[in-house]
């Protein structure tokens, strides 16, 4: 009896670890995202070394985005957050970086620094920017939603604000890749205006 009781549970601990190793082998991997400037800088030249130097910051972002998952919009109310699609950095900084990197290569500038920075630094240009939304709905269509504000470095006075509601056609869900390309792009063109408004003309529509 007892025998069989114990052949009984080395079944029963066999069959459970290979069904145990076949749901391991099926996980799906997790696959990390970045986003990605969209302009190009222009070669070093006598111009840049003369150019602006901005300070960038505070970039600020609501409280939904402040995690590791793509969050996307299945309605107005509901959220998604994505399974096994993350980001490979936190948004806030990531965010700061590239809209730091577009807006260097748009202003042709000597250079854009995210804040708070250590440093002693003087700045033409200080830009402050809040996100009130920036995901994308079930058909992969992108929003990036933002207030922002360009003060002068020296003085300290507002010289332009605006909102720039920006919209770009990404892929369906579970396309992510496509859907962080589209973001990408959203906040280039939110530079864009952004770089406009600091260079003093009409943002290209």
């Amino acid at each position: 009896m007892m025998m069989l009781q114990r052949r009984s549970w080395l079944s029963l601990a066999a069959g459970l670890a290979l069904v145990l190793s076949a749901c391991a082998g099926t996980t799906r991997p997790t696959s990390f995202y970045t986003l990605s400037a969209s302009a190009e800088p222009a070669p070093a030249t006598t111009a840049r070394k003369g150019g602006l130097v901005v300070g960038l910051g505070p970039v600020t972002l609501p409280q939904y985005l402040d995690r590791p998952d793509i969050v996307t919009r299945e309605s107005r109310n509901e959220m998604r957050l994505a399974d096994f699609q993350k980001w490979a950095e936190p948004m806030e900084p990531m965010l700061t970086r590239v809209l730091a990197e577009d807006l260097y290569a748009l202003l042709n500038a000597r250079d854009v620094v995210p804040l708070p920075q250590r440093r002693e630094a003087r700045f033409d240009r200080v830009i402050e920017v809040d996100v009130n939304r920036f995901d994308a709905d079930r058909a992969g269509r992108v929003v990036l939603d933002a207030r922002w504000r360009v003060y002068d470095g020296a003085s300290e006075k507002l010289v332009a604000s605006g909102r720039s509601v920006v919209a770009e056609a990404g892929a369906p869900v579970p396309d992510y890749d496509a859907i962080v390309v589209a973001m990408s792009r959203a906040v280039g063109r939110l530079a864009e205006e952004i770089a406009a408004a600091v260079a003093g003309r009409a943002p290209s529509s």
